[in-house]
Parts: C-alpha cells; sequence; structure tokens
C-alpha cells in the first residue's frame, strides 16, 4: 500500500499559481474538488471546478495535485528448492 499526503494552503495569505489544477475544499462541503484558481476580483479570489463554474462558495484551503511515487520494483521470493516464485 502506497500513502499520499497532500499538504493544505488556506487563502488568501497562500495561493496557488493561476490556472494550475488543484484539488480545492469549499466551505459547502469537507470533500475535496478539482478546481483551478484564476484570478482576483474586486471582491476577492476567483475558483473554477473542474467543469469551467464558477465555485460560489468561499475557498477554505486547495492541496496540490499528488504525484504517484515510482512504481516499486517486484519483488521475489526464493523457496527452500531454489525456485523462484
Amino acid at each position: 500500500m502506497t500513502l499520499i499526503h497532500l499538504t493544505l494552503h488556506y487563502p488568501p495569505g497562500d495561493m496557488p499559481d493561476a490556472d494550475t489544477d488543484v484539488i480545492v475544499f469549499d466551505a459547502s462541503s469537507p470533500i475535496g474538488q478539482l478546481g483551478a484558481y484564476i484570478g482576483e476580483e474586486s471582491d476577492g479570489p476567483v475558483w473554477n471546478d473542474a467543469q469551467g463554474f464558477l465555485i460560489t462558495e468561499p475557498v477554505v484551503a486547495w492541496a496540490e495535485m499528488p504525484a504517484l511515487p515510482s512504481r516499486p520494483e517486484a519483488r521475489t521470493l526464493t523457496l527452500n528448492g531454489g525456485q523462484q516464485v
């Protein structure tokens, strides 16, 4: 099993680069969704969801998209008779 760790960032003090896919956590749900910060307007930061719609609830946190770790090498088991499985 491989664990993937996310580092949460809290806007407005810590913002991602514009138009970069991130995992967004908004005030309406504790479940993250794919989204992107698209810029700043007079009433604050603007975020889009994966379908390109505006996220209307305040974004409370975001995390970078996780990268999969490299695949581990295959393991072999050598039996008493020398046969490898």
